[in-house]
């Protein structure tokens, strides 16, 4: 057997997609609210949270295998990542604390308002100004 010939996986330009879907989503929606339409008193790049920008990349990444459980794809992602159980249980902290914002203690948001993590995909509503 020649050294050369080995069984390596053939490099894909899809395994990229993950990768493409965060930079889209982060850095498009945070431009996007930071200079094409920005919102008063908000800066575009916290509009969208980036642990929503992972979890969505993360899950095109476990969508592209169709071979696999979905339990089996993410032994293989905490595997490569580090410790099994312990990469399992940052992923559980991580995604338990993705909708975890709100406002801060002792503040009230004015009536009418909400605020969200990503208004894109959240329904936000920009504050209407009532002149009396």
């Amino acid at each position: 057997m020649e050294p050369n010939a080995t069984n390596k996986p053939k490099p894909n330009g899809k395994a990229l997609l993950p990768i493409l879907v965060f930079l889209v989503l982060y850095l498009g929606i945070g431009i996007f609210f930071e200079y094409i339409h920005p919102i008063d008193g908000q800066m575009g790049f916290y509009i969208m949270s980036v642990v929503l920008a992972f979890t969505i990349a993360w899950i095109t990444a476990m969508a592209q295998d169709r071979k696999r459980t979905f339990d089996e794809k993410i032994h293989l992602c905490a595997k490569g990542i580090g410790d099994d159980n312990i990469t399992i249980m940052i992923f559980i902290f991580l995604f338990a604390g993705m909708f975890g914002h709100g406002p801060r203690p002792g503040r009230r948001l004015p009536r009418g308002e909400r605020r969200t993590q990503c208004p894109l995909l959240c329904g936000h509503r920009p504050r209407r100004r009532h002149v009396r």
